[in-house]
């Protein structure tokens, strides 16, 4: 929906208006309570998000919204008074298991191990899909894009994890909360699943990291994510904090270069940090990613590293890069290295866990990747530990154990007689003796 010239009988602002003022109420669908109470927590000034001015981070917006979106594909067709502990429990037992061949549920179409179809959505409904309404459109998607997809009919695209589905549940339960259709009674009736302990993410082996990067060194079509491959294992930086990269973050020039990782694309506040670009690779792969940054128009400090792209030639270098910006070009780069499982995310944990295993001080590492988890900390901790012993062994030669009877002639060398101490009495006091 469209701003009228001069705001003059518009449409998006009464929208906007009514959005803002309108409390939440049973009668309302999913979607709407949802428009309704994430509007309550942004500010926004002609469809505009107020820089510097927030009720909630950008992350976490962002957050709500993909648990607004898994939700909505059970819930879109219910009011909120229709909600109760039974079909919350189904939404979990359902969203656990994604079982195949779902009347009610999208087309996805899967391509070697890898989910296809992305691909822009409709003006009315914004964003981008990867899922097809109908069987048919799924295969015509396919047959103009190379063909070989496997067509599987689920609600989601994939299985959600524990800590995902408490994470949709407590949205829910809070909107509901908001709404006056959720009490203490209700919680207590209600059985959440039980959170579990996150694996920790996959690193590359060292064999798999050379032929990742011996691949991508190959062809200029992967010149990109060559350049992107090197700078995210030399940094640890996640995608989403390199994503948030602004040219005034990069100090390429002098003895010490270096990226600072803006608060805006950090995690959390322990993950804004610098951090020194210590190879001539990591600093000539910065230097090629400036460089395409600028044939995109960005040239300003506060252009962004990856601005986002409007249509095959035009990019907007005030707005960063989508999260999806670099999944075609890094499936490629994974399909060819024959990584169907790798994920841009796992490049981080393998420059982790390279520091780890050549000795490098916990603390130090921190200082790189910045916050760890508590069961990322205990598996580098052993890591590292295991990397020292071996440099150990190769210095000092491996560990030996006396025997017993050298153990007992050394304990009888140094076995000096003791003087005998005699037993001091200890005072009983307030206790008095017959």
């Amino acid at each position: 929906m469209k701003h009228t010239l001069g705001h003059v009988e518009c449409p998006a602002c009464a929208r906007a208006q009514l959005v803002l003022y309108r409390a939440l109420s049973g009668d309302l669908l999913f979607s709407a309570a949802f428009d309704i109470w994430i509007s309550h927590r942004t500010l926004e000034a002609e469809g505009l998000r107020i820089e510097g001015v927030e009720y909630i981070s950008r992350k976490t917006e962002r957050d709500y919204r993909v648990c607004a979106k898994a939700l909505g594909k059970y819930f879109h067709k219910l009011r909120l008074d229709q909600i109760d502990e039974a079909r919350l429990s189904a939404y979990q037992q359902l969203r656990a298991t994604n079982p195949v061949d779902q009347v009610n549920g999208n087309w996805y179409c899967w391509r070697g191990g890898v989910l296809a179809g992305h691909r822009k959505a409709a003006d009315n409904e914004g964003g981008w899909r990867d899922d097809f309404d109908t069987l048919e459109a799924a295969e015509d998607w396919a047959r103009n894009h190379g063909g070989g997809c496997e067509f599987v009919q689920t609600v989601w695209a994939r299985r959600a994890s524990a800590g995902c589905i408490r994470k949709e549940i407590a949205l829910l339960q809070r909107i509901l909360r908001d709404a006056a259709l959720w009490t203490e009674e209700r919680s207590k009736r209600f059985l959440k699943i039980k959170s579990s302990e996150p694996d920790v993410e996959r690193a590359l082996s060292r064999a798999e990291q050379h032929r990742l990067l011996h691949v991508a060194s190959g062809p200029a079509k992967h010149r990109f994510i060559y350049q992107y491959t090197l700078v995210a294992l030399q940094t640890t930086a996640g995608p989403n904090e390199l994503r948030q990269l602004r040219l005034g973050d990069l100090v390429l020039e002098g003895r010490e270069p270096y990226i600072q990782i803006p608060r805006a694309g950090a995690k959390n506040k322990y993950r804004k940090r610098i951090i020194p670009l210590i190879t001539e690779d990591a600093v000539w792969a910065m230097e090629g990613l400036v460089g395409r940054a600028r044939e995109r128009g960005a040239w300003s400090p506060s252009h962004y590293l990856f601005p986002l792209q409007l249509s095959r030639t035009h990019y907007d270098p005030n707005r960063p890069m989508s999260e999806s910006g670099l999944k075609k070009p890094f499936d490629a780069l994974r399909k060819e290295a024959q990584m169907p499982e790798l994920r841009i995310y796992d490049l981080r944990h393998t420059g982790i866990t390279r520091m780890a295993e050549a000795g490098v001080p916990l603390p130090v590492a921190m200082s790189f990747a910045g916050h760890m988890t508590e069961q990322m900390q205990r598996r580098y901790t052993a890591i590292c530990m295991a990397a020292q012993r071996q440099w150990g062994s190769a210095v000092w030669g491996a560990p030996t154990r006396p025997s017993g009877e050298e153990t007992a002639q050394i304990r009888a060398a140094f076995d000096v007689p003791r003087k005998p101490v005699a037993a001091v009495g200890i005072p009983t006091r307030g206790v008095r003796h017959a």
